[in-house]
Formats: C-alpha cells, structure tokens, sequence
C-alpha cells in the first residue's frame, strides 16, 4: 500500500502522483478489503515483524486518506478473509489503533463467505467457488451480503 497509494494508477508506480487536493469526488467511505496475497509479502520477515508492519501499513493508509482528502471524518470498513484469514488479527489491531487516533474503522467479517461455496476441486480448503481459492462470483455475493447491512448501519442508510 505504500508503495502505490498515491499514484494516478497502480501501474504508474513510482510515476504520476494523484492529486489529492484537486479531487473532485472526496470519499465518504472507503472500503479497504487486504487479505493473505497482501501480506504474503511481509510474511516472509517473520510473524513479530510481518504482522505489526501490516497492521502499522494499513492505519497509515488511513491517516494519510483522511490527511490527503482533507477529510477527518471518512468511514473506513476493514475486512479479513474469506481465504485463510491470516490477516484477520492484523486487521483488528489496525482498526483498534486507528479508533485510538480518532480515525472511523469498522470490521466487516466475511471470513465465511466462501464456505459451502460452489469449489473448484477436493484441494480448496477454503471452499471458494473462484479460481486459486479465490472467492468466484458465489463468494463475492455473500462478501456483498455480510457488508451491506454493516455498511448500512453505520452509514445510516435505510
């Protein structure tokens, strides 16, 4: 995250800078969905090191959204899962740190979204119905199901 956040384009790193200031849309929520592909990375430098880097990454994100919009009061929901959920203790310590700066973080839990799920094969063990153990078009409709609700109340939408 990083590494990318503040690029025009994922592709663009590290090229053209987005310019926060003059966006025209400014979010009123953002949804920050990282799961085992993003720390896989950093797990390789060991749980002690791997685990408090994600977490500390992911609350800088959110200060530096809340700092490069101009906007202290965005709502960010935060989810582990449904693959593996390694990233589940991580996540919940990045929401309980940016509650402590005053940031708005809500976890959204879809850890079983992929569960009963239509797999691909006997060597699925989180029984996603999408390719590589990811959640397919079935996992991705109950992710959507555990969110809305949440994201609702808190949103205040009817």
């Amino acid at each position: 995250m990083p590494d990318y956040y503040r690029n025009t384009k994922y592709a663009d790193a590290p090229g053209s800078t987005y310019d926060f200031a003059s966006a025209k849309q400014v979010p009123d929520a953002i949804f920050i969905n990282l799961g085992s592909n993003d720390i896989s990375a950093i797990e390789t430098l060991g749980e002690d090191v791997g685990g408090p880097l994600f977490t500390n990454q992911t609350v800088e994100f959110m200060v530096n959204a809340t700092k490069l919009y101009s906007k202290s009061d965005i709502e960010f929901f935060l989810n582990a899962g449904p693959i593996e959920n390694m990233t589940l203790a991580y996540t919940l310590d990045a929401i309980s740190q940016a509650k402590e700066l005053g940031i708005r973080a809500t976890y959204i839990d879809t850890t079983d979204s992929c569960v009963s799920a239509d797999d691909h094969g006997s060597d699925n063990p989180d029984q996603c119905d999408g390719c590589a153990n990811h959640p397919g078009v079935e996992g991705h409709k109950k992710m959507y199901e555990a969110a809305l609700p949440v994201i609702q109340n808190v949103l205040g939408w009817d």
